[in-house]
């Protein structure tokens, strides 16, 4: 940027520097007749014209025009780059609008997430409270199942006791 600045300025010095020199030696000019064409031959100006700008590398000195058609050519380059920047740019406010709307909708779900956890370690307590109760009943009636089998048991050996008492007195009695 600086560097097209700095050739800005220079050019706009030449060019007026030039028309003012133009414009006095028409002013002095105008009162005598014209001079006759400068016949062409091999000077110095053949070429073109002989100013020559230092560009930073001292072995390539370039001509005002063709300095100025450089500068040209970088300026459409880095315009192509400011567009293709530019166009980078509106990608990337779009994927960045995307992912936050996305935030914004995770920040919803995590919402939602902790409300039902909420709710879920409140129903959570409301069953462990319904079922103590219910625990308790099942604890007595398995004790109460423990000791009506136990009392079967003892039932059905009693009866087999008497069983063989009487199948022994039987054999007595038979005898």
């Amino acid at each position: 940027m600086r560097k097209f600045l700095f050739l800005f300025s220079l050019l706009s010095f030449i060019l007026l520097t030039c028309m003012g020199c133009e414009s006095m030696m028409k002013t002095s000019l105008s009162t005598e007749s014209p001079p006759p064409p400068p016949p062409k031959s091999s000077g110095y100006l053949t070429e073109g014209a002989t100013v020559k700008i230092e560009t930073g590398q001292r072995t390539n000195r370039i001509t005002v025009l063709e300095q100025l058609a450089q500068a040209n050519k970088d300026l459409k380059t880095e315009k192509e780059k400011v567009a293709s920047l530019e166009n980078e740019l509106s990608e990337q406010r779009e994927i960045q609008q995307m992912l936050e709307y996305r935030i914004e909708d995770n920040e919803q779900q995590l919402q939602m997430l902790e409300i039902l956890k909420q709710e879920n370690e409140q129903l959570k307590k409301q069953l462990v409270h319904a079922q103590a109760p219910y625990e308790d009943k099942i604890k007595e009636l398995t004790l109460e199942l423990a000791k009506s089998r136990l009392e079967e048991t003892k039932a059905k050996q009693e009866l087999v006791g008497l069983k063989i008492e009487l199948l022994v007195e039987k054999k007595k009695n038979d005898q």
